[in-house]
């Protein structure tokens, strides 16, 4: 059996086992539904099938009629969104009547905390019974009320009533996390392990003191991180493996600004979080050795990672080059080397350590040169990336190097030309090399059409540009009205170029834009060289687009005879 085989076979076991988690709680969801309906009925058994009576066979065509049914905005509103929109409401307006109660004297701070622990205690009793009788929606989200009333409770009794210690409020939040990890992995709730994640990052925030603990705030956001990963892992929660990475970069980030207030936060609070954030990296690099999770997601968050963790290098190391050089090294070894690895035994894989190697290394090359020794690396690094995508069929590969390949253009069209011996000339001759390559490669690999038409269209405008500009820059030392002359002479001379080769070629494009500039060369000549050039000038202006317009018209002659 090939290795693309088994790596077909391992994509459908992924596929399959993902499925298969699902059905689970699809299934224990019916299976409450139906002890529900027997403890109501006083059945204990299902009702034994009639002997004369076959069991109905769904015909083929009303199965996929029922594949093919509608989203039901009802029920998915009223019974999904709703109650999860409404329990905001609902815990909001419980915080302003305990601030009205406040206000009016009636509760002391202690009785209001007790109200607000009952209260949540009250809310997880009304959760457990709504999923008993088959409104698991309604539940679930009940529950993540109760946990996070909880938690402002706790929030209350320590920062606002300072009845509790900070590490005493820490221990209380941590336990109402694991509460609602336990409820999740009870009921199968992704939903409700995401929300109490979410909690879950909160709680320094909701204590006192906390931007003065950053090894303590750090440790505990990546060891919440971690927890959730190992639980999304378990379950098979793709959506918490994703939320779980973006909260802890939330966390983060909300850690800076809120900070930020109250003192500067200086390069170490930098190098910290970015530390935690390479090592979040690892995990997910780790993870994403060993096929636990669906490629996709694992694919995008990976990537995703990726940009996160650079943007965090350069926010913490931004005075120490060698430390970024260093790590961009690095990280193109490792992503290289996979890509090497996993070369004819896993092409997913192979496209994003490919992508995530060129990207890491067009930023070491930025990061090392000047601007315009940069240019020609990224256009032949652009390329080379090019050819590897079309080589191994990569569309991820492909865009990774059309982007790095039209940075580098971009930077070429920025950088004009304004001596023939210089870096410009040379960063241009490459460009227009690396298309003509490029346009060669894309027709030999049968890619995409788009990609040489795109390749084509390009070269030849930096060919355009090219020799407009080295017309002007040859003819420097001579009289403004010899440069006008001499740009006029190359583009008529591009554009009989044009017809020719189009006519050779059979190419209809380019004779109609042989035309077009034909026409455009006596635009400029009327409105801008005329009113500047002698009479000399105009007439071998005049003249020599004259013959070279009639020269053209006399080649489409020839290929209407053809």
């Amino acid at each position: 059996m090939s290795s693309s085989r088994l790596y077909e076979l391992e994509e459908k076991m992924e596929r399959l086992e993902t499925e298969i988690a699902s059905l689970k709680a699809e299934h224990q969801a019916i299976m409450q539904e139906l002890t529900a309906i027997r403890k109501q009925t006083g059945e204990t058994k299902p009702p034994p099938l009639s002997k004369n009576k076959q069991p109905s066979v769904i015909p083929v065509k009303e199965a996929s009629e029922t594949k093919k049914k509608t989203i039901d905005w009802e029920v998915r509103i009223g019974q999904v969104w709703l109650p999860r929109i409404f329990v905001f409401v609902l815990l909001l307006g419980i915080l302003w009547a305990f601030k009205v109660a406040s206000n009016a004297g009636l509760f002391s701070p202690s009785v209001k905390s007790l109200l607000g622990f009952a209260a949540g205690g009250a809310l997880l009793i009304i959760g457990q019974k709504q999923i008993k009788q088959n409104r698991r929606a309604l539940g679930l989200v009940l529950h993540g009320g109760a946990i996070s009333l909880w938690m402002i409770t706790t929030f209350a009794i320590h920062v606002l009533y300072h009845f509790i210690s900070a590490p005493i409020a820490f221990v209380l939040n941590v336990i109402w996390i694991v509460f609602g990890i336990f409820l999740s992995n009870q009921h199968l709730s992704q939903i409700l392990a995401i929300f109490v994640g979410i909690g879950g990052y909160l709680i320094p925030f909701l204590l006192e003191k906390q931007g003065h603990h950053l090894s303590l705030f750090t440790s505990y956001e990546v060891l919440l991180y971690f927890s959730l990963l190992i639980f999304a892992l378990k379950k098979r929660f793709t959506w918490l493996y994703i939320a779980a990475f973006a909260l802890l970069h939330a966390a983060f980030f909300l850690y800076i600004v809120l900070n930020a207030f109250l003192f500067v936060p200086n390069t170490w609070t930098f190098k910290v979080l970015a530390s935690a954030v390479f090592l979040q990296h690892l995990l997910l690099l780790a993870i994403f050795l060993q096929k636990t999770m669906a490629i996709r997601e694992q694919m995008a968050t990976m990537f995703a990672s990726f940009v996160l963790s650079i943007i965090w290098l350069f926010a913490a190391f931004a005075h120490d080059q060698w430390v970024i050089r260093f790590t961009l090294a690095v990280m193109f070894f490792i992503y290289a080397s996979l890509a090497f690895f996993f070369h004819k035994k896993d092409g997913n894989r192979q496209s994003l350590s490919l992508s995530i190697a060129t990207f890491a290394l067009m930023i070491l090359f930025m990061h090392l040169w000047h601007a315009d020794s940069t240019i020609s690396f990224l256009l032949l690094e652009g390329s080379i990336a090019l050819f590897l995508g079309g080589k191994l069929a990569s569309k991820l590969q492909q865009i990774s190097g059309g982007i790095v390949y039209a940075f580098g253009s971009l930077l070429v069209l920025v950088n004009q030309i304004h001596h023939f011996l210089s870096l410009e000339t040379l960063c241009w001759s490459i460009w227009l090399a690396t298309l003509y390559v490029l346009i060669r490669l894309f027709k030999r690999l049968s890619l995409d059409p788009a990609w040489a038409k795109v390749a084509s269209v390009s070269f030849i405008a930096a060919l355009f540009l090219f020799i407009s500009q080295m017309s002007v820059v040859l003819t420097e030392p001579f009289s403004p009205y010899v440069q006008q002359m001499s740009l006029s002479f190359s583009w008529a001379a591009f554009a009989a170029g044009s017809v020719v080769f189009g006519t050779i070629r059979d190419k209809k494009a380019m004779r109609l834009l042989g035309i077009g500039l034909i026409f455009l060369t006596l635009l400029k000549l009327v409105f801008i060289d005329l009113p500047i050039v002698s009479l000399l000038m105009r007439s071998i202006l005049f003249i020599g687009l004259g013959s070279i317009g009639i020269i053209i018209s006399r080649l489409f002659y020839r290929q209407q005879k053809r």
